[in-house]
This record gives C-alpha cells, sequence and structure tokens, in this order.
C-alpha cells in the first residue's frame, strides 16, 4: 500500500517538473523544473531534498536558477558534477550547464563555454565516470519539436566531452552528425540517448525525421569513453513510424536487445519493434507486434515479460499535461499490455488482459 509520506505534497520549487534523480548514495534528491518559481519561462531552476526516512525535506537544500527551458540532467557516479541541457527556445540556442556538488547539497555553477550544439537534448555520463573534471558527458542534440519549424532544421550530433571541456574552453569532439540539413529534407532529430543498462558498451538512440520515419543510432563505446557511431541509421519499420521516445531492454550482455514503441499517426496504429543491438554498424530491427490502440508511450522489461502502457491516441503534441490538439478530446482509457519476450527477437502472446484490471484498461492517457 502507498501512503503519503509524513511531510505530505511538497513544492518543486518551480513550474512543471520533469526530471527526478537521486545521488549515489541516495542522501539527496534533484527535481529539474522546466520553469522557474517566478513563471519566467526564459529560465528553469533545480531544487535540492535531503533524503531521509520519511521522504523528502520540506526545505529545499539549494535551488539554483538553470538557463533556457532545461529539459535533462545527469549526475556523475561520484556526486560531484550535475549537468544540465538547456534546450533554447526554438529560435536561440540553448547551452550546457555544469554545477558543481557539494557534500552538503549545495550547487554552485562553473564558468561554461555553453553548449557544443545549437539545442543540447540529452546528457549523459560515459561509463566509467567517477565525479573528476576528466569524466566524460556525451551531449545529444536536436528534438522533434524543432522539425518542421526551425529553418534551417537544425542538425541532429552527438559531442563527447569532458567535464573540463564544458566548464572552459569548449567541447569539440562530434562522433555523429546527421546528412546535411540543407541538402536533406527530412532531416533527424533524436527521442531518445541512453546507455544500455546490460551491455554498458552500446549507447541507443532512437529518432524521427520530417518525413515522419523512425530510425535507430546505435553506437558502440570505447577506450578512453570515445564513441564509434556509424555514418547511416537503421530504420525501425518501412514507413511512416515514429519511435515513442521510451524504450526497454533486454536480452543479454553478449546478446543485448532494445524494445521501441512506434505509433503511425497518419493510421492511428502502432507497433513495437525489437531490434538486436549487437552489431552497431547494422542493428537488425523486426516489427514483431502490433498493439491494439495507437500510442505506445512507456516500455518496461521485468523478466521475460515486455510490459507496454498505450495511450489510446496517437501523441501530436505535449502529454505533459492538458495541452491536447484543438477538436480533440482527452481519452477515457488506456491500455496495460503483456507481451512474452522469453524469445528475446519474437515476443509472442501479447494481451492486455490482467486479474485486476478490466481487459487490461488503465485510466485515460497513461
Amino acid at each position: 500500500q502507498f501512503q503519503m509520506s509524513a511531510s505530505g505534497p511538497i513544492s518543486t520549487q518551480g513550474v512543471t517538473p520533469i526530471q527526478f534523480l537521486l545521488n549515489p548514495d541516495k542522501t539527496l534528491a534533484f527535481v529539474l523544473n522546466n520553469v522557474n518559481a517566478n513563471g519566467n519561462t526564459s529560465s528553469g531552476s533545480i531544487a535540492v531534498y535531503q533524503v531521509g526516512a520519511n521522504g523528502l525535506s520540506t526545505t529545499p537544500l539549494d535551488v539554483q536558477q538553470t538557463g533556457d527551458n532545461p529539459v535533462n540532467m545527469a549526475l556523475d557516479p561520484g556526486g560531484n558534477y550535475l549537468v544540465v541541457a538547456n534546450h533554447g527556445n526554438g529560435s536561440s540556442g540553448g547551452s550546457v550547464e555544469v554545477l558543481a556538488l557539494s557534500t552538503t547539497g549545495q550547487l554552485s555553477s562553473s564558468s561554461t563555454s555553453g553548449s557544443p550544439c545549437t539545442y543540447p537534448f540529452r546528457v549523459v555520463f560515459a561509463p566509467g565516470a567517477r565525479g573528476t573534471s576528466s569524466d566524460v558527458v556525451y551531449v545529444a542534440c536536436t528534438s522533434p519539436e524543432l522539425l518542421g519549424i526551425s529553418n534551417p532544421l537544425p542538425t541532429a550530433s552527438i559531442y563527447v566531452c569532458e567535464i573540463g571541456e564544458l566548464s572552459g574552453s569548449g567541447c569539440t569532439t562530434v562522433s555523429y552528425t546527421s546528412p546535411s540539413n540543407t541538402s536533406n529534407p527530412s532531416n533527424q532529430a533524436f527521442v531518445n540517448f541512453v546507455i544500455d543498462p546490460l551491455n554498458t558498451s552500446y549507447v541507443i538512440a532512437p529518432g524521427t525525421t520530417t518525413g515522419q520515419s523512425g530510425f535507430l543510432l546505435v553506437c558502440t563505446i570505447g577506450s578512453s569513453s570515445t564513441l564509434g557511431c556509424p555514418t547511416s541509421t537503421s530504420s525501425l519499420s518501412s514507413s511512416s513510424w515514429i519511435p515513442s521516445g521510451n524504450v526497454a531492454f533486454g536480452g543479454t550482455s553478449s546478446n543485448p536487445v532494445v524494445y521501441i514503441g512506434n505509433y503511425n499517426p497518419s493510421s492511428f496504429s502502432s507497433n513495437f519493434a525489437a531490434c538486436t543491438t549487437s552489431s552497431s554498424s547494422s542493428p537488425t530491427c523486426t516489427t514483431t507486434y502490433s498493439t491494439g490502440a495507437a500510442g505506445p508511450l512507456y516500455l518496461a522489461t521485468q523478466g521475460n515479460i515486455l510490459y507496454i502502457a498505450d495511450t489510446v491516441k496517437p501523441i501530436t503534441v505535449s502529454y505533459s499535461g492538458t495541452e491536447i490538439p484543438s477538436g480533440d478530446s482527452f481519452p477515457s482509457t488506456g491500455y496495460l499490455y503483456a507481451c512474452s519476450i522469453a524469445n528475446t527477437s519474437s515476443p509472442s502472446n501479447c494481451n492486455a488482459h490482467f486479474s485486476n484490471m478490466s481487459a487490461g484498461n488503465t485510466g485515460g492517457w497513461p
């Protein structure tokens, strides 16, 4: 049974909290607010809380203002540096901030050279980071909301940066750049960027294009945290499937598999792909099951089961609140699917029937 903590609901000290992190020893919690407490849309904030037996401290230990439109943050395993991707507002570029973290939970901003790219979207510490200025951070750039509205279209790219570079002279090491946005109208944008937890030699980056075609980029992590990325990407399916962003991991360390939910806004249908990623130069993706509703938003694995939370309606705008398309309506129900992944490359027996749910129905827009 869930019970509210003794302190009750706690203010995040800002507007639209979008990410929550714990430090390695779980004594500090960090909340990233997309907009700061004053409602100033040109900046966000980070609130730091102490974690105790009864939950979080009611008053934050520190609140630090960020740059414009923060969308993602990462904390190194040593608990010394917090890195924030400020995406910018679509007409002006963003920045990558490095914040030093004290043992008492205080954040202090380091001098920063800005972002290595125009629109930073994800920041991820490389395996082996230990809380020093030589730690490597991967910076993935651009995002789907920029496709079709920016001119020229931004370039999807991945940079390999040391903390010292982000705090000093700047980072210039690029491991991937999408085709030229002036000659290729179907430019690329990442929807996620994550290291496979079962095999930390691989980085998974699904994405979409202006032509609404899904793709998968798989990069190999080498010595000194270098990234080996192919010059081309693999298709997630034959036509017009857009990955919903969240991914789930399965398989083994020697045969890693990533599961990616896709939806097609034009036909209001969906499916998920099972992709074998051990060959980064040409990952193999097979569409294995078509879900009954149109928005496979969240996927998770537990043992030999893949769970899929389905929103019923395709996501065409923000799904973080009541922002729905004009003339549309909030769906009254969603679905929860369960699929057997005992055979990782060919899931089976997908169903939406659970003993404590009516035919696998959930509340609206899970």
